[in-house]
């Protein structure tokens, strides 16, 4: 895996399906394994491959219920999602992506919200509920958003290999949506999974402030003064604010 993430030069990928059992961080040559613990049932957990330099961006990385799984476990799971979002400032960049299971289709009222280049023409009820958390939250469904080759699109291929799903994807808040350039899947990957390598480029601009910076330094011409008529104007001006600010029962700092 560390092989694969350095040939295509990632800087952050959201792991799936770790299977272990405690949560907690390790190193691993140049990166940083971050990983949560399975459920219950021994099952999923999630994590992050880290070698990129640290930015405030919140990535929430989800392994959602598969179709076939009841509304009630899928109400729970966008509901828990949904929480997570809510207690996030809306000034940060929030990236949800991950195995969401979910295929999204064309509908064109939906167009603002998931583009027009998804793989499937409609949605199931998986990309519905994930369209509908998306309009909800201000995200935009960036996986859907891009035009490629049908083969860059598909992200998960059945065990037969007849089909192909583009159920991964990635979402970001609306207004850093631009800072999404590109999604896609590359096949060539070897990543141990009947899921291809999903990749983004994801641009960030640092704003810094020089700890030299001063505040602007208001000049006056002073030459004017040379004048004897711009000087009677000038004296008039300072006693009519001198006048206004005796009569008046603010203090001058109020003023």
């Amino acid at each position: 895996m560390i092989k694969e993430v350095e040939k295509y030069g990632l800087g952050v990928v959201a792991l799936q399906e770790i299977r272990w059992k405690e949560a907690g961080s390790m190193d691993m040559g140049n990166m940083r394994i971050l990983f949560g613990g399975y459920d219950e049932r021994g099952l999923f957990g999630v994590g992050f491959a880290v070698q990129a330099k640290w930015f405030d961006i919140v990535f929430i990385n989800v392994h959602a219920p598969t179709e076939d799984k009841s509304q009630q476990e899928k109400e729970d799971f966008y509901t828990e999602i949904e929480l997570l979002l809510e207690g996030i400032s809306n000034s940060k960049i929030k990236i949800v992506l991950g195995d969401i299971n979910a295929k999204i289709g064309k509908e064109r009222s939906f167009r603002q919200t998931i583009g027009t280049h998804g793989l499937h023409d409609m949605a199931n009820d998986n990309g519905t509920k994930l369209v509908d958390l998306a309009i909800g939250k201000g995200l935009r469904v960036k996986s859907t958003m891009f035009p490629h080759k049908n083969i860059h699109k598909g992200m998960w291929m059945s065990p037969d290999v007849n089909n192909v799903n583009q159920i991964d994807h990635i979402l970001i808040n609306e207004r850093f949506s631009n800072n999404i350039t590109d999604v896609r899947t590359y096949r060539g990957a070897d990543c141990d999974s009947d899921h291809f390598l999903v990749a983004s480029n994801l641009r960030v601009k640092l704003k810094t402030m020089s700890r030299n910076m001063r505040s602007e330094i208001v000049r006056y011409d002073v030459e004017k003064l040379r004048d004897n008529r711009k000087v009677r104007e000038f004296q008039e001006n300072i006693q009519k604010v001198a006048r206004e600010v005796n009569s008046n029962p603010e203090t001058v700092d109020e003023q």
